[in-house]
């Protein structure tokens, strides 16, 4: 676990080095309370030292807001609230896509305007979703918060012979803790310091540095929640799973994505979703 937590740590502390204002997001979930952890840990006097960032899509769980509040609490956190109150007028959970880009990407873009964050910092992993898998510790994305891997060359770049494309992101000697952090023409940047983690790792780090989990994540009555979302996108799995032990057990045993309780639309629309800059 040391080898994951250190890699995490220098990308955090090369992201503050290399930025002027950056903001976490934190969806309450335990890959957005590890990567806070992870910044605490990675900083003198186990502070979060950005600004923390909720998207209030209005269709959260009750359990997700009181958890919310008490980690802002609990760490001190500098947090933001942000609710896109006009896409939530004009959007229903019954559109997956169109609910996602009002009530997410579209409130992220006003909040990245409104305090001109030059990065965001995410909490998202490779094993997650396979879109994610395209994904490096540092993205780059545009003034409309789309996500380009390739760009067409411009006529002075273009030599006989070449790919017609050029690469956004460089490889990543990520083994050496050497980044790529300067993009052209880049809006900001998206930082994912736990990229390379999985969802037993996770696990395994909460339950070691005993750290606070959103009660969702546990069975009741045969139920629990695997992936936290929007309630009407969100359904429980079947597990009797009620302590972080037994959840890691079930996952070393059980078959399915991680993500198998989340609306299907949505995740068939991901890569789409990703593109557009969903986080």
């Amino acid at each position: 676990m040391d080898k994951f937590v250190q890699r995490s740590v220098s990308v955090i502390r090369e992201a503050k080095a290399s930025y002027k204002n950056i903001g976490v997001l934190f969806s309450t979930g335990k890959d957005s309370v590890c990567l806070l952890d992870l910044i605490r840990k990675s900083f003198p006097g186990g502070v979060v030292p950005f600004k923390v960032i909720h998207l209030d899509t209005g269709e959260k769980f009750p359990e997700i807001y009181e958890f919310r509040d008490m980690i802002a609490k609990k760490w001190n956190l500098d947090m933001i609230v942000s609710r896109n109150e006009e896409g939530m007028k004009e959007t229903s959970p019954d559109k997956p896509f169109e609910c996602c880009m009002k009530r997410k990407t579209e409130n992220l873009k006003k909040v990245v305007e409104k305090y001109k964050f030059d990065a965001l910092m995410l909490g998202i992993r490779r094993d997650e979703h396979y879109i994610r898998n395209l994904e490096r510790y540092f993205s780059p994305r545009d003034k409309t918060m789309q996500w380009h891997i390739v760009r067409p060359k411009t006529e002075e770049e273009k030599r006989e012979g070449d790919s017609d494309f050029v690469y956004q992101q460089n490889v990543e000697l990520s083994g050496w803790n050497l980044f790529q952090t300067d993009f052209l023409d880049a809006h900001h940047i998206r930082i994912h310091p736990i990229l390379h983690w999985t969802e037993i790792d996770v696990w395994e780090y909460v339950r070691d540095q005993k750290l606070p989990i959103n009660p969702l994540y546990f069975a009741k009555n045969g139920k629990r929640y695997r992936s936290l979302g929007c309630k009407p996108c969100t359904k429980p799995i079947d597990s009797n799973a009620s302590t972080i032990d037994e959840i890691i057990e079930e996952l070393q045993t059980k078959k399915g994505e991680e993500r198998e309780g989340r609306c299907q639309d949505k995740e068939q629309i991901m890569r789409k979703l990703r593109a557009l800059g969903y986080c």
